[in-house]
């Protein structure tokens, strides 16, 4: 949704005035491009509330065309950008009267904040700060709330995996590991994903990380390039679109609707221009919770192959799925094991996420590429951990088998408590999240309202899904983990009917 504010954006470099459309407009300003102070000249600024202006281009300069526009009355704010940014142009540009004045490479988040102070004051929709995760999770240990909101299970971890990496750690290596993973661990994951999945990965195609956000930072810094689209489903994992931008990217929303959370390709194809270089998925899709099947994924592969797009599938969640649903990875299906990049996490699998171990699977002129960023990012994991998760990952399907279904059996047993004091919830088919419709239950504040309600007054903790949007967010759902014990759950379902019952 627009916000009904046009920024001009003059700069001779196209790839510049590109990324600066992309960026403005995912969060809602309408962004009017002009290659030159000349063009710009030419054309009614009466409309314009902002301008973001290069100060060095050919003809008339930026500094130029500031006097000028001084000379014509006008008091639209001007953001400089320099890439030889020095006291005297600053100096100069602030006389002048620039808004302010910023070097190249510009930090996106900051640029961003220049824009809304410059019309006025408004804050940008950047979910992670605006809608404030981080004091949500301040808040929560201030009211020493009960935690439903971050995802983790609060086990223990299988004792087994946990003796081999006590044992490691005494007794084995603890200097650096070889970067991309021990061969016992790369070994040990290929074999595992070949034998889950139908066809043969080596370990050759396995880079083991420290995390599956540092596999998902590592793929994207290294296959994102200035200028290029990436097509994100929207709502996303937090980490997804400050990484895109960090790389120099846009995000490109594909906004699904609940509470089928489907995928159609009439939402996708019209995204997909010629700077389209990557989709980023999340299958299963967190946070969403959602299986994509079949038809959906056969549809992606269809226009990823058509369009010759990189895919990076997130498949931490692929262990967690619910109700019988097959995992489909993407790299499964016709034209996409050369062009997938896949996502794994031995966090998930083991219910270890604490020992923040990953991987990245792929052909190995991605995997080389990512390598490269994974060296100079952690280098390389604690190895202890590597042995224990590779132990892990050899253990029979029954440990796996019997995981999913304690956790299925701790999703339904929330949902009938919380159903029982008559909230309603959205379908949970995948990871540790269901999410509670708070207009079917009786509550008409919004969910970061709610949340906020609920740690200040009833002592838990949840997340509003709305911080998981670029802009426009849906602000009728309040997403809750259920990967805790019987009793954290059902004194988690009382509390929520406690903040409900004050209001």
């Amino acid at each position: 949704m627009s916000r009904g504010q046009i920024i001009g954006v003059v700069d001779d470099d196209a790839d510049v005035r590109a990324a600066l459309q992309g960026l403005l407009n995912a969060f809602g300003y309408d962004a009017v491009l002009y290659a030159s102070a000349t063009d710009f000249l030419e054309h009614d600024q009466a409309s314009v509330g902002c301008i973001i202006l290069d100060i060095q281009m050919p003809g008339i300069s930026g500094l130029e065309l500031q006097a000028r526009l001084s000379e014509r009355g006008s008091t639209t704010p001007i953001i400089f950008m320099t890439g030889h940014l020095n006291d005297r142009i600053r100096e100069r540009a602030m006389r002048q009267g620039a808004f302010c004045v910023l070097g190249k490479p510009v930090d996106q988040d900051h640029i961003l904040s220049c824009v809304a102070k410059a019309l006025g004051g408004q804050t940008p929709s950047v979910s992670t700060k605006a809608l404030g995760l981080e004091d949500i999770a301040a808040l929560a240990r201030r009211h020493d709330a009960l935690n439903l909101a971050q995802g983790f299970p609060d086990t223990a971890g299988p004792e087994n995996v946990r003796s081999i990496a006590a044992g490691a750690l005494l007794d084995g290596y603890n200097q650096y590991a070889p970067v991309n993973g021990l061969m016992e661990l790369r070994t040990a994951a290929a074999t595992f994903y070949t034998r889950r999945h139908g066809f043969s990965i080596t370990s050759d195609e396995v880079l083991v990380t420290s995390g599956g956000t540092e596999a998902l930072a590592s793929s994207l810094l290294a296959l994102v390039s200035p200028g290029d689209e990436v097509l994100v489903i929207e709502p996303m994992y937090d980490a997804y679109a400050p990484l895109i931008r960090r790389a120099g990217g846009t995000v490109v929303p594909v906004r699904l609707s609940p509470p089928d959370w489907r995928l159609e390709e009439s939402m996708i194809r019209p995204l997909v221009t010629p700077r389209t270089r990557l989709l980023l998925l999340s299958q299963p899709a967190n946070p969403m919770s959602r299986v994509f099947d079949f038809e959906e994924l056969s549809m992606l592969v269809r226009i990823c192959v058509e369009k010759d797009l990189t895919v990076i599938s997130d498949e931490v969640w692929e262990n967690l799925t619910f109700d019988q649903l097959a995992f489909l990875p993407l790299a499964g299906f016709p034209g996409m094991r050369e062009r997938t990049v896949k996502l794994g996490s031995a966090g998930k699998l083991l219910s270890l996420t604490g020992w923040k171990v990953g991987f990245v699977c792929a052909a190995a002129n991605l995997l080389e590429k990512i390598g490269h960023m994974h060296k100079v990012l952690t280098f390389s994991t604690p190895p202890n951990l590597q042995t224990a998760v590779a132990y892990g990952l050899s253990l029979p399907d029954e440990v796996f088998v019997a995981e999913r279904m304690r956790l299925a059996a701790s999703r339904d047993r929330f949902i009938r408590r919380i159903t029982d004091y008559g909230f309603r919830v959205l379908p949970s088919q995948a990871s540790y999240f269901v999410y509670l419709d708070l207009p079917a239950s009786g509550i008409s504040l919004a969910d970061a309202a709610f949340c906020h309600h609920a740690i200040e007054n009833a002592q838990v903790a949840t997340v509003p899904l709305s911080a998981l949007y670029l802009s426009s967010p849906c602000t009728t759902l309040l997403r809750i983990c259920f990967a805790r014990s019987d009793e954290v759950l059902d004194e988690g379902a009382r509390r929520l009917n406690e903040a409900r019952r004050m209001l």
